[in-house]
């Protein structure tokens, strides 16, 4: 009777322990499913907008790169000082909008060495082209137009192309990036859905043990009766 009693006993604290592991797993499952799926989805949203933010304004400076050289073109072939003033007006109005959306870029906390590099080499291109643009400006206000027409030609549209290639590729590295950040989320993803049915699983045999243990007990009391 009292190793019964000890067997009972021990039965009695194994069962117990197993519904406590049961509830455990459970509780565990479902605070998984609600607070990891949401942080995944939390930080893959921070990061893509983080990205979209750098592409965005990588846009913006490859834009304004591309109509600050078409007026230029327009410049010199205007005729009409009225109206190549205007067009001037408008391209330094352009320029300001570039070094806006720069600083703003510049002053972004998360960019990478790729990136700060590729900025470097558009601020470089800048640097070369901006001189021999102000001096296509001053030989059309002299109206010294073939001397411009061969300057755009020669110097200024090549540099010019070169810095907007630069900022193609800024935008493209960007494209990238957010494509690289997407596919691993996505597979951090797939690994906690796994997790997830791995415990599930677990819960599952735990409580089929436990029910096959509780019905041999209920079996023994019966046939003792």
């Amino acid at each position: 009777n009292r190793m019964e009693a000890k067997q009972n006993k021990f039965q009695f604290r194994a069962l117990t322990l197993g519904f406590l592991a049961m509830l455990v797993l459970i509780v565990l499952v479902v605070g998984l499913g609600m607070f990891g799926l949401e942080r995944l989805s939390l930080d893959l949203d921070r990061v893509v907008s983080g990205h979209s933010q750098h592409n965005k304004l990588g846009r913006e400076m490859r834009l304004v790169v591309r109509e600050r050289a078409t007026l230029l073109g327009r410049i010199v072939l205007e005729k009409d000082p009225f109206a190549r003033d205007e067009l001037m007006q408008r391209f330094t109005d352009m320029g300001r909008r570039f070094g806006a959306a720069r600083t703003q870029l510049l002053a972004l906390p998360n960019l990478v060495q790729e990136e700060r590099a590729l900025l470097e080499e558009q601020r470089q291109g800048v640097t070369q082209v901006l001189p021999l643009q102000m001096q296509l400006l001053d030989l059309v206000a002299e109206e010294r137009h073939d001397e411009a027409s061969r300057l755009l030609l020669r110097e200024v549209m090549p540099l010019q192309e070169k810095v907007i290639e630069t900022l193609r590729r800024f935008v493209e590295f960007q494209e990238m990036e957010t494509a690289e950040i997407v596919q691993t989320a996505q597979q951090d993803r797939i690994r906690f859905t796994r997790l997830l049915v791995g415990v599930g699983a677990l819960v599952l045999l735990l409580g089929f043990g436990i029910a096959v243990f509780v019905t041999q007990r209920v079996n023994d009391l019966v046939e003792r009766l």
